[in-house]
């Protein structure tokens, strides 16, 4: 009776560890997850601040491969398109497309977020 207790008990204790150990790895997948959707969300507001300077005119370039700074960042990059579109007699149409890109060792996260805006 002894040796079935220690049997089941051991079973128990590998599940627990086996639980444990993909509840860590998805948590750490969440967390890549969220810098990457911040890091696509900061460079559509560059873009933005771009388009819509206080001073100047509008500047709808392309940003490639630009890496973030600060904390949490690490290893995070953004690609942003900018498209103009003025149909006639209106005013011009911009769609931002930015794409944040997060890696560690194991993973990498990818989110795209896609922004339109008008010249007023």
């Amino acid at each position: 009776m002894a040796i079935f207790v220690l049997v089941v008990v051991a079973l128990l204790g590998a599940g627990m560890v086996s639980l444990l150990k993909n509840a860590d790895e998805s948590v750490a997948r969440e967390v890549i997850s969220t810098r990457a959707l911040l890091a696509a969300e900061s460079g559509a507001q560059r873009k933005i601040q771009q388009l819509f300077p206080v001073s100047g005119g509008p500047n709808c370039g392309i940003i490639i491969n630009l890496p973030l700074q600060g904390p949490g960042f690490g290893k995070c990059y953004v690609d942003v398109l900018c498209a103009a579109v003025s149909p006639e007699g209106t005013d011009t149409y911009y769609t931002v497309t930015s794409t944040g890109r997060c890696e560690t060792a194991t993973d990498t996260a990818v989110r795209i977020i896609e922004v339109q805006a008008r010249s007023l």
